[in-house]
């Protein structure tokens, strides 16, 4: 499916004026997990520590709560972080999410077992761009 044709859209990219240099997306979930969205992003290694990722978070952030767009009122976004990827833990914390949980061991990478860090963002906590 192409990304343009999405219904809602959930993926996004990050760019500059020149070109893509990373992207960020929504997964939904289902039944009783309904009202919680996951996020992800990448962003390219030249354009790291530059504050770029913590904006596109914040961004994506606002727009789950406070757009009609998606057609759902979501109560919490959440996002995995691997063991080690302090980097990702900060761009959550800059932009509000908070560790709730460490799932031990429960992601295999690169021959090895690391834990998965669980962070997230209720609604009622987000102050927008203000965070």
């Amino acid at each position: 499916m192409l990304v343009c044709n999405q219904k809602p859209e959930l993926n996004f990219a990050i760019a500059d004026d020149n070109e893509l240099i990373g992207a960020i997306g929504l997964k939904l979930q289902e039944d009783v997990n309904r009202f919680s969205v996951e996020i992800g992003y990448w962003l390219a290694e030249p354009f790291w520590g530059k504050g770029i990722a913590v904006e596109a978070v914040k961004a994506l952030t606002d727009f789950v709560f406070n757009s009609d767009k998606i057609g759902t009122r979501f109560n919490r976004i959440f996002a995995g972080v691997f063991e080690g990827n302090t980097a990702s833990e900060k761009v959550l914390q800059k932009a509000g999410y908070k560790r709730e949980a460490v799932l031990r061991k429960a992601v295999y990478k690169k021959g090895k077992f690391l834990d998965q860090h669980i962070y997230s963002i209720l609604k009622e906590e987000w102050n927008g761009w203000t965070q």
